[in-house]
């Protein structure tokens, strides 16, 4: 038989056990929410290197968009350059052409007019000597 005394013994006794067992569930939630916690840090500190590698990534990309820029802005450069020297180069041979058909046209004249000479200066002589025979 159980007195009075060994009774609220006992229940004080299994008070205490269940006062133990709700702070070790206590201390179970604390260690599970300190670990979540934890996790959630590393997760942050995971986002917060692809940020920054995401922004290294863009800020590389941005370097290699105006190394392509500058890169097209000098092939377009060169390229009107090539175009301005053709451009340059045809009417400097345009007007070399030109120059020569003048000359061409000069010398023919020039030809045409020494024969004429020629031609005059031949007949008065053949005319002369004709006329020194009769």
């Amino acid at each position: 038989m159980v007195t009075k005394g060994n009774y609220e013994l006992l229940k004080e006794q299994k008070q205490q056990k269940l006062y133990d067992l709700d702070l070790s569930i206590l201390d179970n939630k604390i260690l599970a929410k300190s670990n979540d916690l934890k996790v959630s840090q590393i997760d942050v500190k995971r986002s917060e290197i692809k940020v920054l590698s995401a922004t290294e990534n863009l800020n590389q990309d941005n370097i290699n968009l105006a190394v392509l820029k500058e890169k097209t802005l000098q092939l377009t450069d060169g390229l009107n350059f090539e175009k301005s020297m053709t451009r340059i180069n045809r009417d400097k041979l345009l007007t070399q052409g030109n120059k020569a058909m003048l000359e061409l046209s000069q010398i023919k004249s020039e030809l045409a007019e020494s024969q004429a000479l020629y031609s005059l200066k031949f007949s008065l002589q053949a005319s002369q000597k004709i006329n020194l025979l009769k």
